[in-house]
């Protein structure tokens, strides 16, 4: 069985309805921490669906950062100022 895992993911989509879109998907997978950034924690396997189902979305003018995380480097985050994120550990402050 794989571990779960820490997961960067940042978008910059170009088409609006594909957007939505992509926000929807990534969504159903991790919590948003600014508008097109968020964070999950789920396992390898896992983070290959959630690119195969965005790799349907998008197009070749759009772009997905996906970054995998080490919880040593995750452990010393600081987030300033997230207000009404939906991160459920969130701290009172985080710098990535």
């Amino acid at each position: 069985m794989q571990e779960e895992r820490y997961w960067l993911i940042a978008y910059d989509i170009r088409h609006p309805r594909r957007l939505a879109r992509v926000a929807k998907c990534i969504s159903s997978y991790a919590w948003r921490l600014q508008k097109s950034i968020f964070e999950a924690h789920i396992t390898a396997d896992t983070m290959a669906q959630l690119e195969k189902r965005l790799n349907a979305i998008i197009r070749d003018d759009d772009t997905i950062l996906i970054l995998p995380i080490c919880a040593c480097d995750r452990g010393k985050r600081k987030i300033c100022g997230l207000a009404g994120s939906s991160d459920p550990m969130q701290d009172s402050c985080m710098m990535l």
